[in-house]
């Protein structure tokens, strides 16, 4: 004999047993087999989209040495030039390799990288004006 029990919500159902065992379970409505599976196979092609989302994007590397030593050389060829231009140096008017020009990763980087530098600067020459003796006043 078979027995079968459909709800139709969620119930948590408490039973005393002997020697004051108290046990809770939940009851879940009546899933047919066919919708089980079906929801296990939607299931699993979610999963399967999320690793191949993750497996299609192309891993990028670290550059070769040759190409960070020109990156590294080509920086320190700007930062001269907002020595020598000071605060009049854009970095729209210099002109960029074309390695460099199409990526907009490494056009943040480099603008990151100046920033930085010309506070640093600018902090150097406030740090140099206040530790400087003021002649007039002697």
């Amino acid at each position: 004999m078979r027995v079968g029990i459909r709800y139709a919500a969620e119930r948590v159902v408490s039973i005393h047993l002997p020697g004051d065992v108290l046990v809770s379970a939940i009851l879940r409505p009546f899933q047919s087999l066919h919708s089980a599976k079906r929801q296990k196979k939607q299931r699993s092609q979610t999963e399967d989209d999320v690793k191949s989302s993750k497996t299609s994007r192309k891993r990028v590397g670290r550059p070769c040495r040759r190409k960070r030593e020109n990156f590294r050389e080509f920086v320190d060829e700007l930062k001269h030039k907002v020595l020598d231009e000071g605060p009049d140096f854009k970095l729209d008017n210099v002109k960029l390799p074309p390695s460099i020009a199409k990526r907009q990763h490494t056009l943040k980087k480099i603008t990151i990288i100046l920033d930085t530098f010309k506070k640093d600067l600018h902090r150097a020459n406030d740090l140099e004006q206040s530790v400087t003796p003021d002649l007039h006043h002697i």
